[in-house]
């Protein structure tokens, strides 16, 4: 029993000063300068930027005019396939391969799927997609797949030959194409004239100017500034490409042109600055224009990110830049006190900065938690939620980031409200430190928001010389351990007991080395920033961490333990603070925006609704008076965990010193007491008392939202027919348990996977109006299905199970009868759908999928397969 739970859950938290370590680093330091002992006043507060107008807040007020335009080729999305098809041989099966070029572009060299979902009929019978490469041997139908741009049809005559050629239908690309005409789109001006351009690794937003095209708005126009915008070309959909025989863009500002310019179709995006007539501070009108070349087919001219700076502004320019360290673990930092010296220099500059050592991730993975600390909503409701550049861009920031994991791309909304948003999939650090330092050192003069992403960490673990092998002891690679895995690789050594403590050892080594790397070029990050002018607050966060075998696996997204969810988070006051202390309070990265906007003087009624709070009572002197209600508030607050993928789904909860965790299938509970045993190695549920269970659970209700009841799960037979379960009194939910939550290895939504069986086929419960009994009528595919009840009180009720002309009663919350359903008591949590992943979930490309399974996020067959 430990009754003691209940009354140390009373107990605060305090704070602890720091200490600075020497450096020893393989390359010349770059460290901090001196910073003062007591913190210069922020001054961050501020109701304008610099950034005084931005056209694309301004489009529903904007006068647009788009040309009319002659119909596209193609935008019905129906190609004829009349051309000569290529013979390519016989395959298994005695049919011929037959192939002609793709109608169209697509980065997908052997999709397994239609790209663009195309669908090829033979007179009005569409043929299967089907990448099998033989004839079927019984049955033989045709079929038709995809290969590096050309169609191939298996079939036993030459489609040359057919009465009627092939038909291509691809909605999707004709869905594009009207996309690009106003008066096809089907949209209103200002949503028709507001896109994101990318081109290259960088994605822009920008006015969609088609030529001859015109835009003109209302602006603020300060004394003395600068109008700053890019010039680019959307892509063709047919062709893949930009296309147009290049166009001309002219400004005006109040009537009078101040710049003109010429983009030909397949030019590279082009930076544009310039100056604006000096005179008073007045509002005046700023005035886009496209001419089309000698055609206007494939003009497509986009002005990218149009804004004006103030030139003179009243005080100097302030900065906020935030650097997201994917995959790193809270205790691989020396500052955090592991044995190996991986961060000597970054060391000192947290020695600067308030370090928060129990900051905790909502989610042991990379894109729930990311969007935490980008909107300052917790998973569940971050989906649309206004992100911190997109509050802070109105307010006259220019805005930027640099990202290199494949889960921040465009598509998923990480770019909203950025400028800049640069990505290229396993950027190493040293490239990132130098595109950031570019962008930053060319926005100088603005108030700025800028977002680092850090991937090293991440496998695959190669650190570059001189930090390779820094740790290794001279130790070689065991031969077992692949020179660059990812995680089911190794899972896969750990299947077959191939996987030594020296290869362990040797992966660690590996793993520290990449953070040794990365700690360094944070450093000289943050060491080129403090060269420029202005003051910069500075926020430093890992997404999550990594196991390295803590609990007996690898990596992360599989559990809800500290080494994946303890996350590293410092701010660093403007110039620093030394000897600023370490607060140990419970707080997270759903707290980061909220500080971010308190910093900056945010108005209340701009700032959007928050699952956290301002942390700067704890880190700004000038505002401690608030710091004893704020200790309060943490200690009581609970921070939900959850969000997994591999694994049993589970979810916890990190109240006061304690954490809790609930399986979602099973009903088994964990308790650890992380104040004593932070290593998470002693489950205290067994021998826990009611009491304090009681608590946790309650905790993890108000943490998630979602009620913790006491029920039952209940395993369906095969042999089920409808059944009802009735109760002597009321239950508050019935349902059944989503099959997803028992899997190991769930479907990956975001990226358009399905899941193998959905409740829908298990079957269906309804609860009646009395909310007395429920009824289950199974499903296709009952086997290996569950059910929950969940009841209102504790105990359940009593009650009675049917199935056809057997019954037995349900007593005590057990059931045994002759009907083969397995009644299981417990508590019981269901998670509400989270439909953000679902609602943004696309197939991957070709590209986004070679990556996402060479990092194990796409588990494929050769990763079991591919061993040294």
């Amino acid at each position: 029993m430990i009754s003691s739970i209940v009354a140390s859950l009373l107990l605060g938290c305090g704070s602890e000063p720091t200490e600075a370590k020497p450096v020893v680093s393989p390359e010349a330091p770059v460290t901090p300068p001196t910073a003062p002992t007591t913190p210069a006043p922020m001054g961050l507060e501020r109701p304008v930027g610099s950034v005084v107008w931005r056209a694309l807040d301004h489009l529903a007020d904007a006068t647009l005019a788009f040309p009319a335009g002659a119909p596209i080729v193609g935008i019905d999305g129906h190609f004829t396939l009349d051309t000569k098809w290529k013979d390519e041989g016989v395959r298994k099966g005695g049919w011929h391969a037959f192939s002609t070029p793709l109608p169209f572009a697509t980065n997908m060299p052997r999709p397994n799927y239609a790209p663009m979902g195309a669908r090829l009929y033979r007179e009005s019978t569409e043929v299967p997609f089907n990448t099998t490469l033989s004839a079927p041997t019984e049955s033989p139908v045709v079929t038709w797949y995809v290969d590096h741009g050309r169609i191939v049809l298996i079939a036993a005559e030459n489609p040359s030959t057919w009465p009627k050629p092939p038909d291509l239908i691809v909605e999707e690309l004709a869905a594009a194409l009207k996309q690009r005409q106003f008066a096809s789109s089907g949209l209103a001006a200002p949503q028709f004239a507001l896109t994101q351009h990318s081109f290259e690794r960088v994605s822009r937003p920008g006015l969609y100017l088609p030529a001859p095209a015109s835009a003109e708005f209302s602006a603020a126009l300060p004394a003395k500034g600068k109008l700053r915008f890019g010039l680019g070309v959307l892509e063709d959909p047919v062709s893949g490409r930009p296309g147009g025989d290049g166009m001309d863009l002219t400004v005006s500002v109040d009537g009078a042109q101040v710049w003109s310019g010429h983009i030909a179709g397949e030019s590279a995006h082009q930076a544009v600055e310039v100056e604006l007539p000096a005179g008073q501070a007045r509002n005046g009108t700023v005035k886009f224009s496209s001419t089309a070349g000698d055609t206007a087919e494939g003009d497509y001219l986009v002005v990218t990110e149009p804004y004006i700076v103030d030139l003179a502004p009243a005080r100097a320019p302030r900065r906020v830049v935030v650097v997201g360290i994917d995959t790193l673990r809270w205790d691989s930092l020396s500052a955090n006190g592991y044995g190996r010296s991986t961060s000597p220099e970054l060391d000192q500059w947290l020695a600067q900065s308030v370090q928060f050592t129990n900051a905790w991730s909502p989610a042991p993975r990379t894109k729930p938690s990311f969007r935490t600390a980008f909107t300052g909503r917790y998973p569940s409701f971050a989906g649309a939620a206004p992100t911190i550049a997109e509050v802070l861009g109105p307010l006259g920031f220019s805005t930027a980031g640099m990202v290199g994991n494949v889960h921040l791309v465009p598509r998923f909304g990480f770019n909203r409200g950025m400028d800049h948003w640069e990505y290229e999939n396993g950027a190493k650090a040293n490239d990132q430190v130098d595109r950031a330092l570019a962008w930053a050192s060319d926005h100088q003069g603005e108030d700025s928001f800028l977002f680092v992403h850090f991937m090293d960490p991440h496998t695959f673990y190669e650190a570059p010389e001189p930090w390779k092998g820094m740790f290794q002891e001279g130790k070689s690679k065991p031969k077992a351990v692949p020179q660059r895995f990812n995680r089911w690789q190794i899972y896969n050594l750990m299947k077959k007991q191939r996987l030594t403590d020296a290869g362990k050892a040797w992966i660690r080594a590996a793993y520290d080395a990449e953070v040794a790397f990365t700690a360094h070029e944070l450093s000289r990050l943050l060491t080129g920033i403090e060269t420029l002018p202005g003051d910069t607050l500075t926020v430093i966060h890992s997404d999550h961490g990594e196991e390295m075998w803590d609990h007996g696996q690898f990596e992360h997204n599989h559990t809800l333990y500290s080494e994946l969810v303890h996350v590293e988070l410092a701010v660093r006051p403007p110039k620093g603070w030394q000897g600023a202390p370490k607060i140990t309070d419970n707080v997270g990265l759903v707290d980061i925006a909220s500080t971010v906007f308190d910093f900056v003087g945010v108005p209340a009624e701009r700032r959007p609704v928050s699952d956290g709070l301002s942390l700067r009572p704890l880190i700004d002197p000038a505002h401690a008076a608030a710091a004893p209600d704020l200790h309060t508030t943490l200690f009581n607050r609970p921070m939900p965990l959850g969000h997994m993928r591999y694994g049993r789904d589970r979810w916890g909860v990190i109240y006061q010193k304690y954490k809790y965790i609930l399986h979602s299938s099973s009903g088994i509970q964990e308790l650890y007491d992380l104040a004593t045993d932070p290593g998470e190695k002693k489950n205290l549920a067994p021998d826990a008392d009611a009491a304090s269970l009681g608590l946790m659970r309650e905790a993890l209700g108000r943490a998630t939202g979602w009620p913790v009841r006491r029920g039952f799960r209940i395993r369906v037979p095969s042999t089920a027919t409808t059944t009802t379960l009735s109760f002597t009194s009321p239950i508050a939910a019935a349902g059944v348990l989503d099959p997803e939550l028992n899997a190991e290895l769930r479907a990956n939504l975001e990226w358009g996977e399905h899941p193998k069986t959905l409740p829908a086929e298990v079957g269906l419960v309804t609860l009646s109006a009395d909310r007395k009994t429920a009824t289950f009528v199974p499903g296709p595919k009952v086997l290996g299905g569950a059910l929950y009840i969940q009841c209102e009180a504790d105990p359940c009720p009593t009650g009675t199970l049917r199935m056809g002309e057997k019954s037995a009663p349900i007593e005590g919350g057990k059931y045994t009868g002759g009907t083969n359903f397995s009644l299981e008591p417990g508590w019981v949590l269901i998670p509400a759908d989270n439909s953000d992943d679902a609602e943004q979930s696309a197939a991957a490309s070709g590209t986004e999928t070679d990556q996402l399974e060479s990092l194990g996020y796409l588990h494929s067959e050769k990763d079991e397969a591919e061993e040294p």
